[in-house]
């Protein structure tokens, strides 16, 4: 999907929810990679910055306060490098749960990770 009308992509995004800053990572992503490339562009999963990122880049301190299934806030430039470093699994493959679980991304997964160089300094850049 190239996305809509003006590359602004879905926004689910509860105030109250902790996973806002996956919407806001994942959209600006996309956003960027859809206006840079001007092409289609394959919706990446939110899913997988949830349950893995914080798996890369743990809080010990806030995690010992969690349940099972839940999560802490995180950020856009965490989120960025993650992207750089790891790859993001496409949302098709690795669908939102709307909860955190544990995480799933194999091998088999097509991984995305931005190319541009200039793009990924854009988005290192990028605070949300």
């Amino acid at each position: 999907m190239l996305l809509s009308g003006n590359n602004i992509p879905d926004a689910r995004i509860n105030r109250n929810d902790k996973y806002c800053w996956a919407y806001a990572s994942i959209g600006a992503m996309l956003a960027a990679i859809s206006i840079k490339s001007k092409k289609v562009v394959v919706p990446l999963s939110k899913q997988h910055l949830t349950d893995c990122l914080l798996e890369y880049y743990p809080d010990p301190t806030k995690e010992a306060k969690l349940k099972e299934g839940e999560t802490y806030g995180s950020s856009c430039s965490k989120a960025y490098r993650f992207a750089v470093e790891q790859g993001i699994a496409e949302e098709e493959s690795y669908p939102y749960a709307m909860r955190r679980g544990t995480c799933k991304c194999t091998e088999t997964m097509v991984c995305d990770r931005p190319a541009d160089q200039k793009l990924v300094d854009l988005l290192l850049v990028f605070h949300c």
